[in-house]
């Protein structure tokens, strides 16, 4: 095989290799042709490569699509982060280096989002900023925007203790312990937040705060 149609085929191949952790998000018929081709002892015969080439034709704009989709949901649960980040009182207590520096996560969240190639790359990237980004940028406010510590007193003066870091709990990682497999009546969701509640108060008495 060669010419057009080796051409063809080798990018179809190719298309397959590089694209294979975004084809979960589409129809599987959509990639068949390209595993048909792939999977072929004799691939350049019948219509194997012109059904291979015209699925990558449509499969680029589907992934394109699908990828602009979620990278759009991503950054804007970003910027949705970002204000209320600094909306806290401690942000605003925050001269500019500092309020860059806890904005630092979330500009290489945002980078990280943008340049991703696949669909659950930047799914995977969005869920650890909200999981432990998010909530070390609030722990890191509150951390700047602390008093800083009296100067050394009187030889004797006894020292006061060191205040005690700010620890946030992503409301996310908490795991109500509730044996519901579904909630399907109000009972059952008024037992899911019993649960709930239950949860954020053992995370409250260590003395964290819950992120939202």
């Amino acid at each position: 095989m060669h010419g057009p149609q080796r051409t063809a085929f080798d990018e179809a191949i190719a298309f397959l290799r590089e694209e294979e952790a975004n084809f979960s998000e589409v129809p599987s018929a959509e990639v068949q042709p390209l595993r048909d081709l792939a999977a072929s002892a004799h691939s350049f015969r019948g219509n194997g490569v012109p059904a291979a080439k015209a699925a990558v034709t449509k499969l680029r704009q589907t992934l394109a699509d699908l990828l602009k989709t979620e990278r759009d949901k991503a950054l804007a649960s970003l910027d949705e982060q970002q204000a209320r980040l600094q909306a806290i009182q401690d942000f605003k207590l925050l001269n500019e280096p500092g309020r860059t520096e806890v904005l630092a996560l979330t500009v290489e969240a945002r980078a990280a989002i943008q340049s991703a190639r696949f669909v659950t790359a930047i799914r995977d990237r969005l869920q650890r900023y909200l999981t432990q980004d998010y909530p070390a940028q609030l722990a890191l406010a509150s951390r700047l925007a602390a008093p800083a510590s009296p100067p050394p007193g009187k030889p004797g003066d006894k020292t006061p203790p060191p205040a005690t870091p700010v620890r946030y709990t992503s409301a996310t990682s908490l795991r109500p312990q509730c044996s519901l497999p579904y909630i399907a009546t109000e009972a059952d969701l008024d037992q899911w937040l019993a649960a709930l509640r239950s949860a954020a108060q053992a995370e409250l008495q260590k003395g964290n705060r819950i992120s939202l």
